[in-house]
């Protein structure tokens, strides 16, 4: 008898594609388990590009679902921010992630203000982070604004490799200004119960006492360690940034170990 399933969480750098392309067989996959009912929700910490593009880039692959199934961690910085009354923000991550972040008033990364910005939101800057950015928002940091941080991913996988993440980066910023970010992202418990809480309402804390909702990642730290501190049945599989040093760790500690997602539809269906 196949494991009952309330909600599958689904990474998607790595996990579903890889330098915008899908891995193979994953979106027959996805296709087949939402054909047997098993819902989808994606969890992304990029900061890179917008939900929407993300969103779009996925049907272009062949997936077609709701925009609604697509959770970034750039809006739930923006959810989190406009709930606190952070308004005025210096954005330290691309300009192709700032729709996400509307309504709020956004400085730019390397701009000289006279009114300091109430926080200093850190995502990925790419090839794009230098001294001057990190340097002013290190002063905005020391005169009072709040550091919050999108992800603290300490690299990535790219063709050709691992490339270095925003973590390095936050982490350089909270040992200068001696403050702790505010993680909204991945491995954030915030994180997954909110996107659980959205898709499954009331049957929230019933479908997590019993073990049905699931998340799956490349990413043993901030997808599957990450989502079991909250209740979540972490899913490990051996794509994407995953490297044979992790798999003692992840034999140990991850609630499943697959080759690829694709495994996926003989566990669940």
């Amino acid at each position: 008898m196949k494991p009952p399933c309330s909600l599958l969480l689904l990474d998607l750098d790595g996990t579903v594609y890889t330098d915008g392309k899908a891995l193979p067989g994953v979106i027959d996959c996805l296709e087949h388990l939402r054909a047997a009912g098993v819902p989808l929700l994606f969890l992304s910490n990029t900061t890179t590009k917008s939900a929407a593009v993300i969103h779009r880039a996925l049907g272009e692959m062949g997936l077609a679902l709701p925009r609604e199934s697509i959770r970034t961690a750039t809006l739930a910085a923006r959810d989190t921010l406009l709930e606190k009354g952070l308004r005025r923000v210096r954005a330290l991550l691309r300009t192709e992630a700032h729709a996400d972040l509307a309504p709020l008033e956004l400085v730019e990364a390397d701009a000289e203000v006279e009114e300091r910005p109430e926080a200093v939101l850190v995502g990925d800057m790419g090839a794009a982070w230098n001294y001057r950015m990190l340097d002013l928002a290190f002063r905005d940091l020391m005169a009072g604004s709040r550091l919050v941080a999108c992800q603290r991913n300490r690299y990535f996988q790219q063709e050709g490799g691992l490339k270095l993440d925003a973590g390095p980066f936050v982490r350089l910023l909270e040992d200068a200004a001696d403050q702790q970010a505010l993680l909204v992202g991945k491995p954030a418990s915030a994180f997954f119960l909110a996107a659980a809480r959205g898709a499954l309402g009331k049957e929230t804390r019933r479908a997590l006492s019993a073990g049905e909702v699931y998340m799956v990642g490349d990413d043993l730290e901030n997808d599957v360690l990450g989502a079991q501190a909250c209740g979540i049945r972490g899913v490990q599989v051996r794509t994407g940034k995953f490297r044979p040093a992790d798999e003692d760790r992840a034999q140990r500690e991850a609630h499943l170990v697959l080759d690829s997602l694709t495994d996926l539809k003989r566990h669940f269906t």
